[in-house]
Parts: structure tokens; C-alpha cells; sequence
């Protein structure tokens, strides 16, 4: 064999050595980098809807069936302006929780606080007289026809006290719903009737929908209960309220939860993952 063919067989001896050395070290950097278990857990991320069994964090030795699923629309309601007009003070903090028929703020009066007392003074005035006349009639010194002009009067009055207590009510702002506050206009602006100025979102319960097909749907059922960790609450437990099959699916379900809120938290955007003790 001549001297030039053994150094071309030396240098391809050489190359493959080379090649075979970077294959060891990548591979062993692989697995120094990654983590035990890391490989399963990532190809749960690529499909994060699947459901999956896990050993319980809350009981040790409990399995919970870990599903994940979407908020469900909150029930909401805008607090509009019954009259065009400005506000003058809003009576609740932005972010407040309020109950159903709650004051959250109060519009500029105006000549209706005068209009209201001007009509009361009416009233009272009406009332005294027939009052008055109802014991003169009754003793003869007076005729009906006096009486039933005062009780008109009275009427009269009265039918425009409601319609100035009427106006005033339309300044006050209050909350359609409970829930938290999301208040949206400054005060002394002046707003056309019909303008919306506050949010009121009802949170309590959370409300949320998973669906799950598959050998793990037939583990869901009303009455379960479903933990949720949030991270401005810690853990929440709440209920399955519901189970319903899936249309067009063989062995798919849909299930509703409910997680009691009274603070009305608000959960973060996106999907949610559920423990469901088994």
C-alpha cells in the first residue's frame, strides 16, 4: 500500500473519531440540562388540554384528575345616566364591592333640590288646610264644596311632590347588580342621558366550563369537588354543578364549576386548571 493511500485512510479514521466524539457531547449535555421527568412534562404543555391524574399537593396520597378549562361570561351591567348632566361626587372607591341597589354616586342638582322643596312646602300646606276643613265640615261650620276642593289640592300637591322625588331620583346612580365596581367617568363632565359611567361585575360564584373527551370524562361528576389555585387567593374549592354530554362526541363531556367568590376576585385571562379529587 503506497504512502499516499495509508494518510487518505489515517484522515478518514480521524474525521469519524471527531464525529462520533460531538455526537457523545451533545448527547450528554441533553441529559445534564434536562431535568428527571421534564420530557413528559412537555409533552403535557404541547397538549394542554388533555387531562391528566397526578398525586394531590393538598392530601398527600390522593389522586386528582387535573383538567383544564376556560372562565365562563361573568354576569355584568352598565350603570348609564338617566339624564344628560354632570356628577358631582362619586360615593364608592373604583374597585369597590357594593350590593344591588348600592348609592355609587350622585349627579349635579341643580334647581331639583328647590323643585323639591317648593312641592313639599306645597303639601304640607294642602294637607293642613284639608286637615282643617275636614273638622269644619264635620261640625257644619263649613260647606263640602270647600272640603273637596282642599282634598284636590292635596292631590295636586302630592302628584308633584312624586314627580320632583321622581327627578332627583334619576341623579342618583346606583348599582343594577352586586359585584366590584369598575367606575369609567370623572366627576363635573358633563354626559348625555344614556351614557355609560360605571361597570358593576358579578363574580361570586367564579364560573368556569371545561370539556374532556376520552377514558377521563367518564371520571367527572356533579357534585365534585374542583380546587382552584389563584394567586391573589391561595387555594379555592368550589363545586362541579353540572355534567353534560358533548354533541357530536362518542364519550366527551362538558362540565360547569362553581367556585364561591364573595370578594369577587378577579381571576387572570386565559385558561384554568382544575384539581378534581378522585
Amino acid at each position: 500500500m503506497s504512502r499516499r493511500i495509508r494518510s487518505g485512510l489515517w484522515l478518514l479514521v480521524l474525521m469519524l473519531a471527531l464525529t462520533v466524539a460531538l455526537a457523545a457531547g451533545w448527547y450528554w449535555a441533553r441529559q445534564v440540562d434536562t431535568p428527571p421527568g421534564e420530557a413528559g412534562e412537555a409533552g403535557e404543555a404541547s397538549t394542554p388540554t388533555e387531562p391528566v391524574i397526578r398525586e394531590s399537593k393538598v392530601e398527600p396520597g390522593e389522586k386528582v384528575l387535573v383538567v383544564e378549562g376556560q372562565w365562563r361570561a361573568l354576569r355584568e351591567a352598565s350603570v348609564r345616566m338617566q339624564r344628560a348632566g354632570r356628577i358631582a361626587a362619586w360615593n364608592v372607591q373604583d374597585g369597590a364591592v357594593v350590593e344591588e341597589g348600592d348609592l355609587l354616586g350622585q349627579m349635579v342638582l341643580g334647581d331639583l333640590q328647590a323643585r323639591r322643596g317648593q312641592a313639599q312646602a306645597r303639601v304640607n300646606i294642602a294637607r293642613h288646610q284639608a286637615r282643617t276643613l275636614r273638622q269644619l265640615v264635620a261640625g257644619g261650620y263649613e260647606p263640602q264644596e270647600r272640603l273637596t276642593a282642599a282634598e284636590a289640592e292635596l292631590e295636586s300637591a302630592q302628584t308633584e311632590l312624586a314627580s320632583a322625588e321622581q327627578a332627583m331620583e334619576l341623579t342618583r346612580l346606583r348599582a343594577p347588580i352586586g359585584g366590584r365596581v369598575s367606575i369609567l367617568a370623572e366627576t363635573d363632565v358633563e354626559f348625555s342621558e344614556g351614557t355609560d359611567v360605571a361597570q358593576v361585575i358579578d363574580r361570586d360564584p367564579l364560573q368556569a366550563v371545561v370539556r374532556v373527551e376520552g377514558r377521563h370524562a367518564a371520571r367527572l361528576r356533579a357534585g365534585a369537588l374542583a380546587r382552584l389555585e389563584l394567586p391573589s387567593a391561595g387555594m379555592m374549592e368550589g363545586r362541579v354543578v353540572s355534567v353534560s354530554k358533548l354533541i357530536g362526541e362518542r364519550d366527551g363531556v362538558r362540565a360547569d364549576i362553581e367556585i364561591p367568590n364573595p370578594d369577587h376576585l378577579q381571576p387572570a385571562e386565559g385558561p384554568v386548571k382544575f384539581r378534581i379529587p378522585l
